[in-house]
């Protein structure tokens, strides 16, 4: 067994990755600071804290924290970090610090402990890849940066080819893409991974980085600006408002519960083959949006239908989901539960909330989204 840190371990992901880690007889520290974000003020451990993991109150900016949280420690699971796109445009030093700043840290530390750490994981994000993957008949696959707010103003939603201007075909997204990243914190994201990448590779520190696509669950922050289309879905339908649906709603995205996610971070923690390699972390399947939302009304049992609110997000991606065979046959991961399944156990989680944090959230989102440089715009 092993002594392992996890930072952000009071956060969603982290905080099952900790379960799951004690579960399997490890002594896990969680480093967290417990961001407003994330989390209610003032700063209270959650009550799902495990109480055979010790917690430690600090920031991945504070290096000296950091230095004795990592004392004795053999793995490394880096899920802290400063989250939400469109916010990240807004408050970029705070995104670079944390994300960028931190990470760095953190590395320059487990090069003075190097004799110790086995592995470090980090936390990356499919926005590191911004736009998603396309083929056009004519001029085969490419990479687009953002569709022109022109284009969208006439509500042509769909990816058209930069040559010839045909509609394309999304495809997955593939580990070795291009990287390019839409906004601050797809940008620090990819900081963290290449440095990761980096440093491990040069000092000879196993090292792996995972592309989370968007991930649910149980735990998830509901007021967080980053809070996916899911939860935010399901919050308004229990208080009986329906899902408000962007574009057409026909974008295809990549949903992963966060018991998938937790798994392939197990995986990689034992298996030597992930050592110095990036994956793709994804249900490996573009749903589309609109049909995300029926699928939360149907676990709910609710009759009220989405919304289209005729308005686009500027900066929005189209179309993305996973391609995932290389974490099948490195990992040996496969994704276990269906949306159709994931979506159900969120739902029960979603109905068990207490009625005031659920109206705190929409409003909280809401106010999110009216301060954002990323707001919606009427069309």
């Amino acid at each position: 067994m092993a002594r392992v840190l996890v930072t952000g371990g009071a956060g969603f992901i982290g905080s099952h990755l900790v379960d799951a880690l004690v579960e399997r007889g490890h002594e896990v520290v969680a480093f967290d600071n417990l961001d407003p974000a994330a989390h209610p003020q003032p700063p209270k451990w959650p009550a799902y804290v495990n109480p055979k993991c010790r917690y430690v109150l600090g920031e991945v900016r504070d290096k000296e924290a950091l230095r004795r949280a990592l004392d004795g420690v053999e793995v490394v699971f880096h899920h802290a970090a400063a989250v939400g796109s469109g916010i990240s445009m807004i408050d970029i030093g705070r995104f670079v610090e944390v994300n960028s700043l931190g990470t760095a840290n953190l590395l320059e530390l487990a090069i003075e402990k190097r004799e110790r750490i086995k592995k470090v994981i980090v936390a990356s994000s499919m926005t590191v890849m911004g736009e998603g993957t396309y083929e056009c008949g004519f001029h085969g696959p490419y990479y687009p940066f953002l569709r022109p707010a022109e284009q969208l103003a006439r509500n042509d939603w769909e990816v058209r080819c930069l040559q010839c201007g045909a509609l394309s075909k999304p495809l997955p997204m593939a580990e070795d893409r291009p990287l390019l990243p839409l906004t601050i914190y797809g940008l620090t994201k990819m900081d963290q991974e290449l440095e990761t990448m980096l440093v491990g590779k040069f000092y000879k520190i196993p090292v792996v980085a995972f592309r989370y696509f968007s991930v649910y669950g149980p735990r998830q922050s509901l007021t967080n600006p980053y809070t996916g289309v899911i939860a935010r879905f399901g919050t308004r339908l229990i208080m009986g408002k329906a899902p408000l649906v962007y574009e057409d709603g026909k974008q295809l995205k990549d949903v992963i519960h966060v018991r998938d996610v937790v798994r392939a971070n197990l995986r990689a923690m034992e298996c030597e083959a992930a050592d110095y390699q990036v994956f793709n972390l994804g249900n490996g399947v573009g749903l589309s949006v609109w049909r995300i939302a029926e699928l939360i009304a149907e676990k709910l049992g609710s009759p009220i239908r989405p919304v289209l609110t005729g308005q686009y997000r500027a900066g929005d991606a189209r179309h993305g989901w996973a391609e995932v065979s290389k974490a099948r046959s490195v990992l040996g991961w496969e994704p276990s539960l269906s949306a159709e399944n994931g979506f159900a156990d969120l739902c029960t989680w979603l109905r068990a909330l207490p009625k005031e944090q659920l109206e705190d959230a929409i409003h909280a989102y809401e106010s999110a989204e009216r301060g954002s440089e990323m707001r919606p715009v009427a069309v």
